[in-house]
């Protein structure tokens, strides 16, 4: 086992939760197999960027200058990427273990953290975000399910994603997923509740002003999934987008700020 691998498995300890590495094979598999009260599969995934903004970034804090990232908060294709492989894992052991739950645990550890964890969530639940001009508001509203959608299309295999920076963890938990009601009492994710945050859609649009784009219309006719959230939530003019996300990072007597 690699470090990273021995990491996740010492940190579900700390849960009570007992991972074992699955012996590699020429076969396609998963990372982890818990066999407690449930039977789970976990694939870990981590997420970096390119080597080379990598050394840029440490070059330019090593040198005491400010580190500048620009991204969006949307969809990203390459975290779709990684988002498949790693179903692929899972769904190719899923009948053979006959387990109960299926979760992918990624790491982000890009150079700008926070804003890929975001680019996850987005990726995961297809979210956009809606300006209502005439609201009495300046603030955003995250859409969920406006775009295409990995929980969506995977919704037969992945009943969660464990995300992992430097600073946080939580669990989001596909909605979609047939699994859902099961998932949601199980024993495993028991034993995270009050100590890591745990992200429900469900839970979150009946206590929040979220919005979810609950229609059939393909998502890659984006105008038509517009007129219906628009519809939905009483919206005359506004506005469906990714916002571009700033990252400025300095290094100040080896803590970076």
């Amino acid at each position: 086992m690699n470090n990273l691998e021995n990491d996740v498995i010492e940190y579900f300890k700390k849960f009570s939760v007992e991972a074992q590495k699955i012996k590699e094979s020429d076969e396609k598999t998963p990372d982890f197999l818990i066999q407690q009260e449930e039977t789970i599969l976990i694939e870990l995934k981590e997420k970096s960027d390119e080597e080379a903004l990598h050394k840029a970034q440490e070059e330019e804090l090593a040198n005491g200058e400010v580190f500048e990232h620009i991204n969006t908060t949307g969809y990203r294709n390459r975290i779709s990427g990684v988002i498949g492989h790693g179903i692929k894992q899972l769904k190719a052991q899923k009948e053979n273990t006959n387990s109960d739950y299926c979760l992918l645990f990624i790491i982000a550890n890009g150079v700008a953290q926070g804003n890929q964890s975001e680019q996850i969530i987005s990726t995961l639940y297809g979210r956009k975000h809606v300006i209502d001009y005439d609201a009495q508001t300046s603030e955003a509203s995250s859409c969920y399910y406006a775009y295409h959608s990995e929980f969506f299309k995977h919704k037969d295999v992945i009943d969660g994603v464990f995300l992992i920076t430097s600073k946080n963890v939580v669990l989001l938990v596909n909605d979609k997923s047939p699994n859902y009601a099961d998932f949601k009492v199980s024993q495993f994710i028991s034993k995270f509740v009050d100590k890591i945050g745990i992200f429900d859609l469900v839970e979150l649009e009946a206590t929040s002003s979220i919005m979810v784009a609950d229609c059939n219309i393909p998502r890659s006719d984006q105008e038509a999934v517009k007129r219906y959230v628009f519809e939905k939530y009483s919206i005359d003019r506004g506005m469906m987008l990714d916002f571009p996300h700033f990252t400025f990072q300095a290094r100040v007597d080896g803590v970076e700020i």
